[in-house]
């Protein structure tokens, strides 16, 4: 559920985003990280700095064509983002979702690491 005076996303611009990143349709799994990691706050920030609406880390934001911090607090940039990293790490683990979303949240490393899932609270 969403919180008072939460994000409302304009759905053409989230649309946008999303066909320009992915090419499958389900816009549920987007909702549902964003549900996730920010509950539609736009201005969210982790105390390990990820930031907006899919709390996208500073540096992943750079290497995915996001050129200032503050563009992530822009859902649109943010959803982008978010949705082309979310592609790539499917792509890298060859579409296997949980541990997609497991790299999503807790790094590519870690799952790498752990040779799967790691064993952290929020990745379970």
């Amino acid at each position: 559920m969403r919180a008072a005076g939460a994000c409302k996303i304009n759905p053409p611009a989230f649309e946008n985003a999303w066909a320009l990143s992915m090419d499958w349709d389900d816009l549920k799994l987007v909702h549902a990280v964003i549900e996730a990691e920010s509950n539609y706050q736009p201005t969210a920030k982790s105390h390990v700095g990820a930031r907006g609406l899919m709390q996208v880390m500073p540096a992943t934001a750079r290497d995915l064509g996001v050129t200032s911090v503050r563009q992530l607090f822009d859902p649109v940039q943010n959803v982008g983002a978010g949705v082309k990293y979310l592609k790539s790490l499917l792509d890298r683990f060859n579409g296997d979702l949980p541990t997609a979303l497991a790299a999503y949240n807790a790094g590519p490393g870690a799952v790498s690491k752990y040779d799967g899932i790691p064993p952290y609270p929020e990745t379970r």
